[in-house]
């Protein structure tokens, strides 16, 4: 069937074929049906081992080098006028999530047709939705086109599983994320020119002349502080971030709490730096049942969301909580654990060695560890033949991780970092050495930093 192609076609048709082999074979040897497009009422978040559940690192790499594959066969033969149109374009499918999310248009569709059997006609839509019909109808038609819904009869619309996520009711659904990006991302992004052409500020990286600052008026922090309804769709969203697109249960799977921390430690102590509720280290505690757990965020979120987790669902460990601003003095000294998860990323370079360096001060030299969960990005790198005919970057497949590190641009003047980033910028000016770096299940290249005072 390839024999007509070119080496290079051919090779990326192998390479599509042998990852969706590899995806269906995850799914059926974990008895889960394959996925597919037609109207469907079910969900799931893209796990072979079923809902709930970690995708297996297989499954992880499979879709990965899918969709860099099929996004360079796309690209090597599409004309570049019309690829870079649809590029251009693009925002015109957020607009139209945008609206669809506003609108609960997933859910009125589930409403009426909770087996996804006859569709529902777009003016049941619209009636339910207060949105005009034949505008909403064009907007979900586009959408359809990116296999968001489908549209079984000529306006007549039903769910699919792309679309589950758009309903609030399904563990896909990511309503606030999608939400975030489109109303707070998006506007923001659009005074990335004006950034970039400010030489007075853009070589600063400063949070006050951010996009996001110059689309809200205000740093975008004290924005959501203003915005109430902001605020809550933005914590929701980095839940739904954590647990649905990058999966934050593979850092205490795939990090080796208790056969390494635990083995040379029965009764340590671990602080769960800018923890917010302390999430990540309830998790964690069940891993390190000797340790005692320190939950460290401002005095609001301390006094609120911690106390209420760990009250219900802490109790059983040996925990505090600490109010604790990360830009001041480490209360707790000499832990065997400092644990920061998505907080680096969040800073720009200067800003984060003040933190690093708070901890510095606080450590052990001879126990403590700095444990920094964060994205890694891939810088261009000569061909690899493990990922052959992949260009640099694995294409599309590490997309995910390029667009965060867009979005930290855009909102906060922060930054994804490569590894010499990490190391060169921000680990090694603060008194840190990089001495492991662990590698979890995540479509986001989430990696875990261990390091080690100096």
């Amino acid at each position: 069937m390839t024999s007509n192609l070119s080496p290079a076609s051919a090779e990326l048709i192998k390479l599509i074929t042998s990852a969706t082999t590899t995806i269906e074979h995850c799914y059926t040897s974990h008895g889960q049906p394959l996925p597919h497009l037609r109207p469907s009422s079910a969900s799931d978040i893209g796990s072979d081992g079923g809902p709930g559940t970690l995708p297996s690192a297989e499954f992880i790499q499979a879709v990965q080098l899918l969709q860099g594959a099929t996004t360079q066969l796309l690209a090597q033969l599409t004309p570049p006028p019309v690829y870079g149109a649809q590029l251009a374009l693009a925002s015109l499918d957020s607009a139209a999530l945008g609206i669809l999310i506003n609108g609960q248009v997933a859910d009125v569709i589930h409403k009426h047709d909770p087996d996804a059997q006859n569709g529902v006609p777009i003016d049941t839509i619209a009636k339910d939705t207060n949105l005009e019909p034949r505008h909403l109808s064009r907007i979900m038609r586009s959408l359809s086109t990116k296999h968001i819904f489908v549209e079984v009869k000529p306006d007549i619309y039903a769910n699919n599983r792309q679309s589950s996520t758009l309903r609030s009711d399904t563990e896909a659904s990511c309503v606030n994320v999608f939400g975030h990006w489109v109303h707070d991302i998006m506007p923001s992004s659009v005074k990335l020119p004006e950034v970039m052409a400010d030489s007075e500020h853009v070589s600063a990286y400063s949070v006050a002349h951010s996009g996001a600052a110059r689309a809200f008026g205000s740093m975008y922090w004290d924005f959501l502080k203003s915005q109430p309804e902001r605020g809550r769709r933005f914590n929701e969203a980095m839940k739904e971030l954590t647990n649905k697109v990058s999966f934050a249960e593979s850092v205490y799977e795939d990090v080796p709490w208790a056969d390494d921390f635990g083995a040379r430690n029965q009764s340590g102590v671990f602080v769960d730096v800018g923890a917010g509720a302390g999430h990540q280290a309830l998790s964690i505690a069940s891993k390190l049942p000797g340790w005692q757990f320190v939950i460290e965020d401002l005095p609001e979120v301390v006094s609120t969301s911690a106390k209420e987790l760990w009250e219900t669902k802490g109790a059983k460990y040996d925990y505090r909580l600490v109010p604790q601003n990360f830009f001041e003095s480490q209360a707790v000294q000499g832990a065997d654990v400092y644990y920061m998860k998505h907080i680096i990323h969040d800073w720009p370079d200067k800003e984060c060695v003040t933190i690093l360096k708070h901890l510095r001060n606080a450590a052990d030299v001879k126990r403590t560890r700095l444990m920094i969960a964060d994205i890694m990005i891939e810088p261009a790198t000569p061909s690899d033949p493990s990922r052959s005919p992949l260009l640099s970057n694995s294409g599309a497949g590490a997309n995910l991780a390029h667009k965060a590190d867009m979005v930290m641009m855009t909102a906060l003047e922060a930054q994804e970092r490569t590894r010499s980033e990490f190391e060169d910028n921000v680990i090694r000016p603060a008194g840190w050495k990089l001495a492991k770096v662990h590698s979890v299940r995540s479509h986001l290249r989430l990696v875990v930093l261990e390091c080690v005072p100096v």
